[in-house]
């Protein structure tokens, strides 16, 4: 038949298509069930897998027999029929892929009707009877987890074959114990004990033994329960030699887990550690020693103590080092810079480049240079100014020559004048002064009298009210300043007869002298012992005054 003709005669609805039908209408008479929607989408999948097929099972097939027609000679027999497959709209290729198509689709009715039929059987059968017991596995986990009992648990375990002896070891074995870490926590937290000693408590081995540890790791899992340091712990206390000796701490080290097997270029894990532990002494310090001759500026390793090591062992990164060691060279301050050059110890040029060892720029500099250079003659011209005004207030050089003085050392007409008046000020001030001290000791000494005295400090201008102070202070300075008289004055008025004996005797004991003192002092003056009246002398015992 011409593959026109067999075109031609093609259905417009092919077997697939009408299997897939098929399947939908008996599946639309079990809508009422809980499971038409599923059955449904799976007949619009054998529906969609034929459409698939139509697409990529007819052109896979032409592609396939386009080389056998390449390699096939004109007159072969069989060139007609293969002519007819290889094209995309022929007929017996889409007949092809219908009954391939009607195969799957018939596949998929035969596996779906029978279960769809078989469950609604089985949810008529269970509503009817709702009875169906929960499995032994269920009824374990209800009692462990302490459901309310609506059932008898072990009766549903008994409906699933487990007796009562097997579903208690059910229920033992249902359920999870703690983690080992748990364990642990609770028993350093003293919640539970290491071991069960009342019979249902819980402790770190019965926990263990619930879980899916072997029993003959129980016991050693439990040591455990304590933590340990870290190694690094152990490493800070070899460094801080808290150990008799480092390969003690090297040892505790590698109980709590550090390797100390494998080996590096300066030693195991632990001397490595060892090496970087601990804070070394900081760059400044270390600079200092090194400057000091107490360690050297060069050498590297864990044994060296340098500079460079100590920066090594630091946190600073060692490209610094070079920097570092420059920075520890002595600089003076910019007020020691300012003090050399005001002394004539540097110049101007070295001192700006001191300044710039501190951060102070040029400007900055030159303004430092400036005050250092005026402060150099700073001293001697105040020096000089107090010498001009000495001498002007001393009236031996003229007020001109003072200005002209004082204009040589750079002071301006205004503050010259100024000064030259405070010059005469104090020249007044301190005549005016001795003046008034003058009249004080003359009016104390009894020269001049107390209204002679006022009558000249009011004449000097002084204020009523600090004339009668003044004259209030020379009297109590002249009633308490009275000559005393001398034990040789008493004396001599005794020998020339100023005094008698008796009363040159008690005059010295008023002065202070004992009467065996006065009387020698008198007998001495008279050149003979001197006879007072009601005394007879008696000598102090010896070694007594």
């Amino acid at each position: 038949m011409p593959d026109e003709e067999l075109d031609g005669s093609h259905p417009a609805v092919t077997v697939a298509d009408k299997m897939g039908q098929k399947v939908a209408e008996h599946i639309a008479a079990h809508r009422e069930t809980a499971n038409a929607a599923e059955t449904i989408r799976k007949a619009e999948a054998a529906t969609a897998l034929a459409q698939v097929m139509h697409e990529q099972i007819g052109p896979a097939l032409v592609e396939a027999i386009a080389p056998i027609m390449e390699s096939m000679p004109d007159d072969h027999p069989l060139r007609a029929m293969f002519e007819m497959l290889g094209s995309p709209e022929s007929a017996i290729v889409a007949a092809f892929v219908d009954v391939v198509g009607f195969g799957l689709a018939l596949l998929g009715a035969l596996r779906t009707v029978p279960a769809i039929m078989a469950e609604n059987f089985t949810n008529d059968v269970n509503a009817k009877f709702p009875n169906v017991p929960l499995s032994p596995a269920d009824a374990a986990n209800a009692v462990v987890q302490n459901a309310p009992a609506l059932v008898d648990f072990a009766q549903e375990a008994l409906y699933g074959g487990i007796d009562a002896a097997r579903f208690k070891t059910l229920t033992y074995l249902t359920g999870n114990a703690p983690a080992p870490q748990e364990l642990f926590e609770m028993y350093r937290r003293q919640i539970i004990g290491m071991q069960t000693l009342v019979e249902g408590d819980n402790s770190v081995v019965s926990g263990l033994q619930q879980g899916r540890t072997k029993n003959n790791w129980v016991n050693d899992l439990a040591q455990l329960a304590h933590v340990w340091p870290s190694p690094d712990l152990f490493v800070n206390a070899a460094v801080r030699e808290q150990f008799a000796s480092k390969a003690e701490a090297q040892t505790w080290a590698a109980k709590a887990g550090l390797d100390i097997t494998t080996q590096t270029e300066i030693g195991n894990f632990f001397d490595v550690m060892f090496d970087v532990a601990g804070r070394p002494p900081g760059p400044q310090e270390a600079g200092r020693m090194a400057l000091r001759g107490i360690i050297p500026w060069s050498g590297i390793g864990p044994a060296a103590t340098t500079f460079q090591q100590a920066i090594a062992e630091s946190d600073l990164k060692t490209k610094w080092t070079g920097a570092l060691r420059a920075l520890e060279t002595a600089v003076p301050t910019n007020g020691e810079i300012s003090s050399l050059l005001r002394q004539g110890w540097i110049d101007a040029a070295q001192a700006t480049r001191f300044y710039a060892n501190n951060g102070v720029d040029g400007a900055l500099a030159a303004l430092y240079i400036e005050s250092a250079t005026i402060e150099q003659i700073h001293e001697d011209k105040i020096a000089t100014k107090g010498e001009l005004l000495a001498m002007y207030e001393a009236q031996l050089i003229s007020q001109a020559n003072t200005l002209a003085g004082l204009a040589a050392i750079g002071y301006t007409d205004g503050n010259a004048n100024e000064l030259l008046a405070l010059a005469d000020f104090r020249r007044k001030a301190a005549s005016f002064t001795r003046v008034v001290q003058q009249i004080g000791r003359q009016v104390i000494t009894g020269k001049v009298t107390p209204v002679n005295a006022s009558t000249s400090l009011h004449a000097m201008g002084v204020p009523s009210q600090q004339v009668t102070e003044l004259l209030n202070d020379w009297a109590l300075a002249k009633s308490i300043d009275v000559p005393a008289i001398t034990a040789s004055q008493i004396a001599s008025a005794v020998y020339y007869g100023v005094e008698t004996p008796d009363e040159g005797w008690l005059d010295l004991q008023a002065i202070g002298y004992t009467p065996y003192d006065a009387w020698r002092l008198l007998s001495n003056r008279l050149h003979g012992k001197v006879k007072i009246s009601g005394y007879t002398p008696v000598h102090p015992p010896r070694g007594t005054l």
